[in-house]
């Protein structure tokens, strides 16, 4: 039976560019087995300490930044998923309380940040670093030309 310090952010709210927890409290749960555990077993167990029912859990990937790191824990599989980083981080792991009902993963794919590995272009080795801008970038380009702004009125 493995047992985990789980550090709890609770109470707060999830906030972008960047993805922050903020205005929240933490409270470390020490000694916790996730082995096994169901999703309503572990609501029902956090539940225990905040206030209010949370909508919604996540954990984050240790040495990671939450836009980076942040998953959401929808089934066993995923607590299983979020044990094996806890296992590969000294039995040390942080979990993230939503009680607002919003969609946190929707908040981190609007988040303006370039993926892993999708910021540079091996296809040139003439060049030392070739960008790629992804779809969500608005590219405008500055010129010289004079720009003429007519005013519109009712």
């Amino acid at each position: 039976m493995t047992r985990f310090m789980t550090t709890l952010h609770h109470n707060g709210v999830f906030i972008q560019n960047p993805l922050k927890y903020v205005h929240g409290e933490t409270y470390v749960i020490k000694d916790i087995n996730f082995e096994g555990m169901n999703v309503n077993q572990l609501r029902e167990i956090i539940d225990r300490f905040v206030n209010g029912s949370p909508k919604t859990y996540y954990y984050a990937k240790p040495g990671t930044t939450l836009v980076r790191g942040i998953t959401e824990i929808k089934s066993a599989s995923d607590i299983e998923d979020f044990m094996t980083l806890g296992y590969q981080n000294g039995f040390k792991i942080d979990l993230y309380a939503e009680h607002h009902g919003y969609d946190v993963m929707e908040m981190v794919r609007d988040d303006n940040f370039p993926m892993p590995n999708e910021h540079l272009v091996e296809d040139d080795p003439d060049e030392n670093e070739c960008v790629t801008i992804p779809d969500f970038v608005d590219v405008q380009v500055q010129s010289d030309d004079n720009v003429v702004i007519n005013s519109v009125s009712n």
